[in-house]
């Protein structure tokens, strides 16, 4: 009675089979079978985003990788060919706002400090 309106799906998902093709993904990723299959559902999710920003990380230290080795190639050669070489960097690239930031205010009062010394040796010498 009423089974003519319901008319079933043609393609119906097959959970199983689903959950099993995501399995290997979730373990490849560290995440252990019974938390997979017992744990809390929002664990996959934590698990896949961790994922993400691990795989983001280890994208950009790879890239660093490849500019600190392109900044020795580029003295080395540098040293080679010219005149006046080139030399490797003194301190590591800084990745962080506050670090750029501590490296300018370090530079300003560098700067600072030549010019007060130049402004006291030019009123040494008008002194005399």
């Amino acid at each position: 009675m009423g089974e003519e309106l319901v008319k079933p799906e043609p393609n119906p998902i097959k959970y199983k089979k689903v959950f099993l093709d995501n399995l290997q993904d979730y373990l490849a990723i560290g995440m252990t079978s019974d938390e997979y299959w017992n744990g809390d559902s929002q664990l996959v999710k934590s698990y896949r985003n961790a994922w993400k920003i691990k795989s983001k990380h280890e994208n950009y230290s790879a890239w660093l990788n490849g500019l600190y080795v392109s900044e020795a190639i580029n003295s080395s050669i540098s040293s080679i060919f010219s005149k006046q070489p080139q030399s490797y960097m003194l301190q590591p690239i800084a990745i962080t706002t506050e670090e750029r930031e501590e490296r300018e205010r370090k530079k300003y009062e560098k700067l600072k400090a030549q010019l007060n010394a130049e402004a006291r040796a030019n009123k040494k010498q008008e002194a005399k």
